[in-house]
């Protein structure tokens, strides 16, 4: 669902830069819906509010407050990309194992 959603918003944009930088986004190690860690229950109730206020705006016609949502809710994705990765090479650390480019690690 939440790939869809995203997918429905790029799409709806009529912007196909945005539509390109979705698609390459997916396909970087660990900052695909895919692939990231949902593990906190939290993060997960926070990005379906975010969600929920953005088609909000959309649907109301408020571009503004849709585009500063959405700058808003893929700022904290970074975030999330970042404590996931950190979180993995510390438990690398931890095994023993040797911290490894962020591309070894997807596979």
């Amino acid at each position: 669902m939440n790939v869809r959603l995203h997918n429905a918003l790029m799409h709806g944009a009529g912007n196909q830069w945005i539509v390109r930088f979705g698609a390459q986004a997916q396909a970087v190690p660990f900052a695909s819906d895919r692939i990231m860690l949902w593990h906190d229950h939290g993060v997960i109730l926070r990005s379906h509010d975010d969600h929920h206020r953005i088609v909000q705006a959309v649907i109301s016609g408020d571009a503004a407050r849709a585009e500063q949502l959405m700058r808003e809710h893929v700022y904290y994705a970074g975030i999330l990309l970042r404590d996931n990765y950190q979180r993995l090479l510390d438990e690398r650390s931890r095994d023993g194992v040797a911290a490894a480019p962020l591309g070894e690690l997807a596979g």
